[in-house]
């Protein structure tokens, strides 16, 4: 009978940590599904934003597009991703293959974050050396969030996104029509 006793309490002790284990593995995977569920959809979300970017750029890099002109692009965004409000920022830097830059390409990149948890995700494009991203900061996304894009030869002197450069193609982000800088 002693034996049948001391059974159940090895049993039910290793029941116990059995259990202990399973839910403590159970909820480390749920964490780690949700994190690679939420790095998915930035990285989903950065990639259009980012080929949003270098069609505007390629459209207005076209030479059928006359000096001076400008052109504008919703990017209709979505207030939140998973839940959570997120940022969006776009740096330039010149293409590097090796030790060597190459200062006829120009890598966009587009980083999302969220805001008030832990994540982010980077989407890059190449666009030519002629192009002159605006906006350095860092800016919320919302539905209202758009691209303005100059051509910016023949534009006057004080323009907002366009420098002294000949030929540069101007981007920046706006809302609600005005450029955010």
């Amino acid at each position: 009978m002693a034996d049948v006793v001391i059974g159940n309490v090895i049993l039910t002790g290793a029941l116990a940590v059995a259990l202990i284990l399973f839910v403590a593995a159970s909820s480390g995977l749920s964490v780690l599904y949700t994190t690679r569920v939420r790095s998915e959809l930035l990285y989903g979300a950065a990639e259009d934003i980012a080929q949003i970017v270098q069609q505007a750029y390629l459209l207005a890099n076209n030479s059928q597009v006359k000096l001076g002109s400008n052109i504008t692009q919703e990017l209709r965004l979505p207030y939140e991703i998973a839940g959570y409000g997120y940022t969006i920022t776009v740096t330039n830097s010149p293409l590097k293959i090796g030790t060597i830059s190459d200062t006829r390409v120009t890598v966009l990149t587009v980083t999302l974050a969220f805001a008030g948890v832990p994540g982010s995700a980077s989407s890059s494009v190449l666009v030519g050396a002629n192009i002159n991203w605006y906006s350095t900061v860092t800016v919320y996304a919302s539905q209202s969030l758009g691209l303005l894009i100059d051509k910016c030869t023949g534009v006057p002197g004080n323009h907002p996104i366009c420098p002294d450069i000949a030929g540069d193609i101007g981007i920046a982000f706006y809302l609600n029509g005005k450029v955010i800088d």
